[in-house]
């Protein structure tokens, strides 16, 4: 985290951060890029930035296998059919 915003109260400069950036932000092939704040998460500490950085892609492949493609049913009853980090729509069928 390089800046942030004068209303982001999440983070603070020097936070490291893994993220999948909203469909109108893909921008993540750039050095650098600029996204809301609900698009971020902390990096965990055991994980190198190239692991933080995999993780919101492999996690969207699985539940879109699991949710989309199986028809499987969240665990939870109440449960968000898409994952907070995703901007991806799960089929509702």
């Amino acid at each position: 985290m390089i800046r942030v915003g004068a209303r982001v109260r999440a983070f603070k400069p020097g936070d490291e951060v893994y993220a999948r950036p909203d469909k109108d932000r893909i921008g993540t092939f750039a050095e650098f890029i600029s996204v809301h704040e609900d698009d971020l998460a902390p990096k965990p500490e055991r994980l190198t930035m190239e692991e933080a950085a995999s993780v919101p892609l492999v996690g969207l492949t699985a539940w879109q296998a699991l949710i989309e493609l199986a028809h499987r049913r969240s665990p939870r009853p109440r449960a968000r059919r898409t994952p907070p980090w995703s901007s991806a729509s799960a089929r509702t069928s």
